[in-house]
């Protein structure tokens, strides 16, 4: 199996097994809910964080790595979204998003 197949496997899941897929820094996870991928990311989700509203609480090119899994599908400007994890992400830095949910409209 190839690594983008086991991507989707583990996006599928929403877990991930302590596996380095990021650069050393800052790692921030997207729409987090109560799910811990357990590799040192930061949640941001509501309550705290909302995505329609608020940008992504980084300066520009400072985060190593960001999980966005089964997240776009759910705000209302998903292209501005990826602007701001664009604007986020450090040169170098790895952006792993999965969309829509197997089972989402």
């Amino acid at each position: 199996m190839d690594m983008m197949q086991q991507l989707f496997l583990w996006g599928m899941d929403r877990m991930l097994p302590k596996v380095r897929l990021f650069p050393p820094g800052l790692i921030l996870n997207l729409g987090a809910g109560d799910k811990d991928l357990q590799d040192d990311s930061i949640p941001l989700d509501l309550p705290n964080w909302d995505a329609n509203t608020m940008p992504i609480p980084a300066e520009s090119e400072t985060v190593a790595g960001i999980h966005a899994y089964h997240f776009l599908e759910h705000i209302e400007d998903p292209i501005a979204m990826l602007r701001e994890i664009e604007r986020v992400l450090k040169p170098g830095g790895v952006g792993i998003v999965v969309v829509p949910y197997y089972s989402s409209a």
